[in-house]
């Protein structure tokens, strides 16, 4: 029972730090992407198409993988403490693999703002750094559902 515990644990916590930091930063990045359209407005220019497109389709795909692992992860949850069965391993893959394009989207976004700088150094080593563990704890989870059919003991 414990064993189970902390192996759901282990991948529930740091997946939800990821997702956290993975919200964090989508609305850090919307707020950048306003102030760039602002201050093209003001020059009475457009964002460069090649901008505009990497700020709309980072922060979405930061935004709904964040909060579907979130999500699904809290519906796991709940469905384990309320003794339903059926769909748990579901929700237990879906939460993994949410959490997975997260982690990716987080590891390419700390990455790509290396050349961008963006935002502080320590922010992208932070986002790296939970890119990389929303990554691990993913893989953590697909592997405790394969062998338990669940997260939740």
């Amino acid at each position: 029972m414990t064993e189970g515990l902390i192996a759901a644990l282990a991948f529930t916590v740091p997946g939800s730090i990821a997702a956290a930091l993975a919200l964090q930063a989508a609305a850090n990045l919307s707020g950048q992407y306003v102030s760039l359209k602002v201050k093209a407005a003001e020059h009475n220019q457009a964002v460069p198409p090649l901008v505009a497109v990497y700020f709309r389709n980072t922060v979405r795909l930061l935004f709904i993988t964040g909060l579907a692992f979130i999500a699904l992860a809290a519906t796991d949850a709940v469905l384990a403490l309320l003794k339903v069965e059926t769909p748990t391993r579901l929700l237990g893959y879906a939460s993994g693999l949410a959490l997975l394009v997260c982690g990716f989207g987080l590891l390419l976004q700390g990455s790509v703002d290396r050349h961008l700088k963006l935002h502080p150094g320590r922010w992208r080593v932070v986002y790296a750094a939970a890119g990389a563990a929303g990554i691990a704890a993913a893989a953590w989870g697909m592997m405790i559902v394969t062998l338990n059919g669940r997260v939740w003991p």
